[in-house]
């Protein structure tokens, strides 16, 4: 049998409740380690954020939402590209919806030029949830 798994989806500039379920996942994780149960559970936060998240940006969160906590061990924070992060989410019956609000003049570090020629301010369109995936690997609601 192999571990409980606890898995959410967030993206760094979520201005709603991302960084709010990171901390929980790592407070969670932090705390099953104190209990003494690091081998039993292991967590995942995946960033779907394909456009403007990178491993980097990720890890730099990750720092961020831990504080002066060391990030334990059996949390994984990942990253993929469009072609990853789509297959992850379709997978996982994860809805996200990219929400483009054209801007004329901004420095803002989430935005992207698309096909129109347009500057796109990146947000997204989620839920908030946390899958639990038992010993047998069977996902539980």
């Amino acid at each position: 049998m192999g571990t409980v798994k606890l898995v959410t989806f967030v993206y760094t500039a979520c201005t709603l409740g991302c960084s709010t379920l990171a901390y929980k996942m790592l407070n969670m994780a932090d705390t099953m380690n104190e209990w003494g149960h690091n081998k039993d559970v292991d967590f995942f936060v995946i960033d779907f954020d394909y456009f403007h998240d990178n491993l980097t940006i990720l890890e730099e969160y990750a720092n961020l939402i831990a504080g002066d906590v060391d990030i334990p061990s059996n949390i994984e924070f990942l990253w993929g590209n469009e072609v990853a992060m789509n297959k992850t989410v379709d997978d996982w019956r994860f809805h996200i919806e990219l929400d483009e609000s054209p801007l004329l003049h901004t420095s803002e570090p989430d935005v992207h030029l698309s096909h129109d020629g347009i500057v796109h301010a990146v947000s997204w369109i989620h839920a908030f949830r946390v899958y639990i995936i038992d010993r047998n690997d069977t996902i539980v609601h």
